[in-house]
């Protein structure tokens, strides 16, 4: 959900699929599938508008060095093709490369942090053009193991839009592991900024399933 009681919208979301192929050891392609979505604008004296499509879908990468100590670094990239719905698409290609690190504070507890560097485009009214956002991320997590991990994050992007600024957000979330290759989590973000038209809050969940 965006904006105010009076005036925003509401966005739901089919479960996004991203497929993870393990090809050499510590290296993946991943599959970005269509993202569904559904959007609900409304505004005090008018009527609901309702629309819905797929966002943009595309392949990745992922590279991880080998572990060193408590330290676990790795490099991932993305790209994602103007194939989505128009009201959805970035309306050109999405590049993103991203650093990650992770450091081991105990054996259950551990920091991370991801800086993802890209390349989009966006529509303000009826121009495009493109723009780069740069997005620094950290996480804290811990674990009671073999039961839950939980966790949580803050995150800064630097451009959200064509004709907007950045915007901080925080999410917080519980892992359950369920049997030895399936995982399912839920969690709640909620966005800082002085403009509340550019707020949201949001409830989301997702399942992982190992395949082998």
């Amino acid at each position: 959900m965006t904006g105010t009681a009076a005036s925003g919208s509401i966005l739901s979301q089919v479960p996004q699929n991203f497929l993870r192929l393990g090809i050499i050891p510590r290296f993946e392609i991943d599959v970005i599938g269509p993202n569904y979505e559904a959007t609900r604008e409304y505004a005090s004296g008018h009527a609901d508008t309702v629309t819905n499509g797929v966002a943009d879908s595309g392949l990745g990468f992922k590279w991880e060095l080998p572990p060193t100590g408590k330290w676990t670094v790795a490099f991932d990239g993305l790209y994602t093709g103007p194939n989505g719905s128009p009201f959805l698409t970035a309306g050109n290609a999405t590049l993103t490369g991203n650093f990650d690190a992770s450091y081991s504070l105990s054996p259950a507890t551990s920091i991370a942090t991801t800086v993802a560097v890209s390349s989009t485009g966006g529509y303000a009214g009826r121009v495009h053009g493109q723009y780069g956002t740069t997005t620094p991320s950290v996480v804290m997590t811990t674990q009671i193991p073999h039961y839950y991990q939980f966790y949580a994050e803050y995150v800064l992007v630097s451009k959200i839009a064509l004709n907007r600024g950045g915007r901080a957000f925080t999410d917080v979330g519980i892992q359950k592991l369920l049997g030895a290759r399936t995982e399912v989590d839920i969690e709640y973000g909620h966005a800082f900024t002085g403009n509340p038209a550019l707020g949201f809050d949001y409830v989301g969940a997702g399942i992982v399933v190992q395949l082998r």
